[in-house]
């Protein structure tokens, strides 16, 4: 699972989160290698251990794209949990609380300011 999901966020050629606050919900679409590599070398040093499928939402939601086809989406749940959806990794992994913070921070560094 590491290798693929930071396979899947180096290989993507456009990034989009989605947040979600009372508020409203919004998006950011970009592309920056630079991120993609930190987020993807976060993935690859996580250990994960499969989890049952729990029916929570979590924001923000990481969506990779290439040339316009999705690749796959990625979420922390309850903090220590991250849901991987896509082409290259599917299910729910227990990854720790420091790496669910370190994707969060991370999503969080391209939230537009309020």
């Amino acid at each position: 699972e590491a290798t693929d999901l930071a396979f899947q966020a180096r290989l993507s050629d456009s990034v989009t989160i989605s947040y979600y606050s009372p508020q409203g919900s919004e998006k950011v679409t970009f592309t920056d290698p630079e991120w993609q590599e930190r987020l993807a070398r976060i993935l690859e040093t996580s250990s994960y251990e499969p989890r049952e499928h729990c029916l929570c939402v979590a924001y923000p939601k990481i969506e990779f794209s290439n040339q316009g086809k999705p690749l796959g989406q990625l979420s922390v749940h309850h903090g220590e949990k991250i849901r991987a959806y896509g082409s290259y990794a599917k299910g729910d992994y227990f990854v720790g609380a420091a790496t669910g913070k370190a994707i969060n921070d991370l999503a969080m560094e391209k939230k537009p300011s309020e």
